[in-house]
């Protein structure tokens, strides 16, 4: 009887854990702290060079679909921001200032009107996650945030008819310590959903201008 308690109690105290992990909706107050973290650790990186692993899940899938590569970000004092996106198998999406470019592994761009917007918002998404810009625009979501012990989510619903037309809803996942960005997960009108979790981050490291460089853009 006194084991049957003792395993009772073992129980109740591993089962408190695992329920105090689980997210919670944030207050209006947590929320306002939240985005200001965000912001305030964002100014204070100028550049990031990370690892990501991406996970396509897909009803057309017979498994996932697993992609790796390499992200390079950089903001400037003139507020012009790049990102890099580089995959293992060579193909590179690169966003500099507001221009997108799709290379294939041997470099040939393979820019489309209907690809180019569709990876404009998927480098948009990844922007939020690097620097949390646009988290607050409602013109384009409305945002929900939650929290656990070590992460933030702001889980955001498209609002602007393009993105609804593209998304069903957008998940930022922020780390709570460092409040920079460590997972993305989009789920797209299809209902098929990609995941994209970033790992070995540096921050404020030097970056070769070549690594933005956009053909036929000045």
């Amino acid at each position: 009887m006194r084991k049957m308690i003792v395993i009772a109690v073992y129980l109740s105290s591993c089962m408190g854990s695992v329920l105090s992990q689980e997210r919670v909706a944030a207050t209006q107050e947590q929320q306002t702290m939240i985005e200001a973290k965000i912001s305030s650790a964002a100014k204070k990186m100028n550049s990031m060079i990370c690892d990501f692993e991406q996970v396509k899940i897909s009803s057309l899938l017979i498994t996932n679909a697993v992609s790796r590569g390499k992200m390079f970000y950089r903001t400037s004092t003139a507020n012009t921001t790049s990102l890099r996106w580089e995959y293992a198998d060579g193909y590179t999406f690169i966003y500099n200032n507001d221009h997108i470019q799709l290379l294939s592994a041997e470099g040939k761009t393979l820019n489309s009107v209907k690809m180019t917007r569709f990876f404009r918002e998927i480098m948009n998404t990844m922007l939020m996650a690097v620097n949390g810009n646009g988290v607050a625009d409602k013109n384009k979501f409305t945002a929900t945030f939650y929290m656990d012990k070590n992460h933030w989510y702001v889980v955001l619903t498209p609002v602007q008819r393009e993105l609804k037309n593209m998304f069903s809803v957008i998940e930022l996942v922020f780390n709570a310590n460092d409040c920079t960005g460590e997972r993305v997960e989009i789920t797209e009108k299809s209902e098929d959903k990609t995941i994209i979790t970033l790992i070995n981050k540096k921050l404020n490291v030097k970056i070769d201008d070549n690594k933005f460089l956009i053909n036929n853009v000045k």
